[in-house]
């Protein structure tokens, strides 16, 4: 305050803001909630098999059968509304890169990168997702 008075010769007053209220969002509240979807969270895992060679793990028991609700494929565990909650492929033979966040998407002449939230896939999908166990592969 007093090197901004005397040096650069500011007048500033001494209470600009008052510290006592406390701050309001003039735009209101601000809240984001994250959802999956059933077929966001099973695109999600069988980008993770392919990125994986999941055609080569030690049990892919369930893993890309039609049929099948991906709650009940080898290592998937699901919460009661069928949201992925634990991944347990340890021991697996996973190979590859796991495939984490983005992708980018081809639009004629460009790479589309800034669109992440209809490119996600991988783990980028499992908001529910609390346990990530890929040990020994």
């Amino acid at each position: 305050y007093n090197y901004a008075e005397n040096e650069l010769g500011y007048s500033l007053k001494p209470r600009a803001l008052n510290i006592n209220e406390e701050f309001t969002n003039p735009c209101g509240p601000f809240k984001i909630h994250w959802s999956s979807t059933y077929s966001d969270e099973r695109e999600s895992l069988e980008a993770i098999y392919n990125a994986t060679n999941g055609h080569n793990w030690t049990n892919n028991d369930g893993w890309r059968n039609e049929t099948l609700g991906h709650c009940q494929w080898y290592g998937i565990s699901c919460n009661a509304d069928s949201l992925v909650t634990d991944i347990d492929l340890r021991d697996n033979n996973l190979s590859g890169q796991f495939p984490v966040y983005t992708r980018s998407t081809y639009d004629g002449d460009l790479y589309i990168e800034s669109h992440w939230r209809y490119t996600k896939y991988g783990l980028a999908n499992l908001y529910n997702l609390r346990r990530l166990d890929l040990a020994n592969n």
